[in-house]
């Protein structure tokens, strides 16, 4: 499964860099820190309130869900895990898009290497979000986008605090 998520990120890093250095798709830092990435972190968040509400109706009637977790497994349609992982591979474009408007913008300074593996470290937890959509692991599902949205706020904070 890992060699799979690997080769995964490897393609589409690939295919992402060749459609964005193309298109020459590099907005201004100020116009991804004041729209986009607000409406990022909000779609990681929304995310994980969706993958509770998807599972909770099946595991945990009249359970408390504050203090329960997902399980490991749980069953998705076959259309919920292509809607995962599609969502999952948009964010990811999104995500590049980031990292091409972060590479040449000198008001990050010292910061960029940082702020450039915080989004690879996205990049990395939405691919994984994919394979464990794929497997139906809702609880790993959990984790990754916990895990996202930790990585693109340190990002945000590192970009847009300028």
């Amino acid at each position: 499964m890992k060699a799979k998520v690997i080769t995964q990120l490897v393609i589409l890093g690939t295919a992402l860099s060749v459609i964005f250095g193309v298109t020459g798709c590099n907005d201004s830092i100020d116009v991804a820190c004041h729209s986009e990435i607000p409406v990022f972190q909000k779609q990681l968040y929304s995310a994980s309130l969706k993958l509770f509400e998807q599972v909770k109706p099946r595991e945990f009637s009249g359970r408390d869900p504050a203090s329960a977790s997902l399980p490991i497994r749980t069953r998705f349609s076959l259309q919920q895990r292509k809607d995962w992982q599609q969502w999952a591979e948009t964010r990811l474009k999104e995500v590049q898009g980031y990292m091409d408007v972060v590479q040449g913008e000198p008001r990050i300074g010292s910061a960029h290497d940082t702020v450039k593996e915080e989004l690879s470290a996205v990049a990395k937890e939405l691919v994984s979000l994919d394979g464990f959509a794929e497997e139906n692991q809702a609880r790993y599902m959990e984790q990754a986008l916990e895990h996202a949205r930790q990585h693109a706020d340190n990002a945000a904070r590192l970009t847009c605090n300028l």
